[in-house]
């Protein structure tokens, strides 16, 4: 089964996502998306999210947007509070620390400007999925081209990191 939680997501992105899933075939069983807020630090378990069919999670894992949460430590251990008690994985995918470009278009939105392996590994152990830690750099940087549409182009390093839930 796969599940999506989606962070800062429209209900009608859900219902497209959810309408596509369903024209290729498959059953809410097998896809779907749901709406959830993880990140408030007031509700340690919402609601939306109370069902057991959103937790004991082999791997969770962001890709590319770690770096828009406020707390870095409070998503990954909301995120870890989800995983298999015993050898759950958290990934995250996300771009190695770099200096911040004021006069960016892409910087709307951005809490943090990357990470070192040393504040990812801190984040990890705090969250309690510090066993098994590593940190891959990518050989190769990405570039945006004409990033968020105001003609600038905008390269960085971008890293995987993986821990598992002890």
């Amino acid at each position: 089964m796969s599940q999506c939680v989606g962070v800062d997501v429209s209900e009608s992105m859900v219902e497209l996502y959810n309408a596509k899933a369903k024209s290729q075939g498959f059953t809410p069983e097998q896809r779907a998306a749901h709406v959830g807020n993880l990140l408030d630090p007031s509700d340690a378990s919402p609601t939306a999210l109370s069902d057991a069919q959103f937790s004991n999670f082999d791997v969770a894992g962001v890709g590319a947007g770690f770096h828009h949460f406020d707390d870095a430590h409070l998503a990954a251990a909301r995120l870890a509070q989800r995983l298999r008690p015993d050898g759950g994985v958290l990934f995250i995918l996300d771009f190695v620390a770099h200096e911040a470009d004021p006069d960016h278009g892409a910087t709307k939105g951005v809490r943090h400007h990357g990470f070192t392996e040393a504040q990812m590994r801190d984040v990890f152990e705090r969250a309690g999925v510090g066993r098994g830690f590593e940190f891959r750099v990518m050989d190769e940087d990405v570039v945006f081209e004409n990033a968020r549409g105001v003609g600038k182009h905008m390269t960085r390093r971008v890293f995987f990191a993986r821990g598992e839930r002890a």
